[in-house]
């Protein structure tokens, strides 16, 4: 899936949730996931971390934009969700893809 396919998976909104990066700060693992209530999983991600995670960036769209952002980002791959995001890189990129798609970053 290329940055296009993205795009209009995003803008179709087929699952009528939200694509979230949670993460504890723009560098170091970040989640990239999807749901219906970003805000429930961040608390449910919240229990099982030492660390405060926030949420980086979400934007509205389907579990094909999760899956497309998973392979986007393969090469930073830590485990399921998961991705290295060392120098910022995967929270930076998906807020890239924010305002190019939507013209804003995080919310």
């Amino acid at each position: 899936m290329n940055a296009l396919d993205i795009q209009s998976a995003a803008q179709a909104g087929a699952d009528s949730g939200f694509v979230y990066c949670i993460g504890r700060d723009v560098a170091g693992a970040v989640k990239i996931g999807w749901s219906r209530d970003p805000e429930q999983r961040l608390a449910q991600l919240q229990t099982a971390s030492p660390d405060t995670l926030r949420i980086l960036a979400i934007l509205p769209g389907s579990k094909n934009v999760e899956h497309g952002l998973h392979e986007v980002f393969g090469d930073c791959a830590i485990r399921g969700e998961w991705f290295d995001s060392s120098g910022g890189t995967v929270a930076e990129t998906f807020n890239e893809l924010l305002t190019s798609f939507f013209g804003r970053g995080a919310e």
